[in-house]
């Protein structure tokens, strides 16, 4: 499940009209709120916050960012590898300014390719294991 999905669900299987409403209940603006369909990890203020909003675990939401972050692997040949989802690279270099030094931004960004590199290994190995 995506972010918008999860938006959806609480707006009674309607999008229209859900990120506005979420970012009033959250506190937010709707261009926040934008930086999270488009990949942005919230806060863990705001992480708790939408927990108790879409009545799921701090983890749940957690793993709603982090599977955003990184598309599937073709199962096939098709186009080899590929890394559909979206960046969130410009949303931290955005609110690098709240951070008191650039350092802790790209720890953060570092943090995050990680992940998506362990991700991206599992699946190559996924592949390589059932060309054997």
């Amino acid at each position: 499940m995506d972010f918008k999905e999860l938006l959806k669900e609480w707006n009674g299987g309607v999008f229209r009209g859900a990120a506005a409403k979420f970012a009033k209940e959250l506190n937010v603006s709707h261009t926040v709120l934008t930086h999270f369909l488009q990949g942005m990890h919230p806060s863990e203020k705001q992480i708790r916050k939408m927990s108790i909003l879409f009545k799921k675990t701090e983890e749940e939401i957690r793993a709603v960012f982090d599977n955003q972050r990184v598309g599937d692997v073709n199962s096939q040949f098709g186009n080899g590898v590929q890394v559909s989802g979206k960046s969130n690279t410009g949303a931290i270099y955005n609110f690098a300014d709240k951070f008191e030094n650039y350092s802790e931004v790209m720890r953060m960004r570092i943090e995050s390719l990680e992940k998506d590199i362990e991700i991206v290994k599992s699946k190559l190995d996924l592949i390589l294991e059932k060309l054997k």
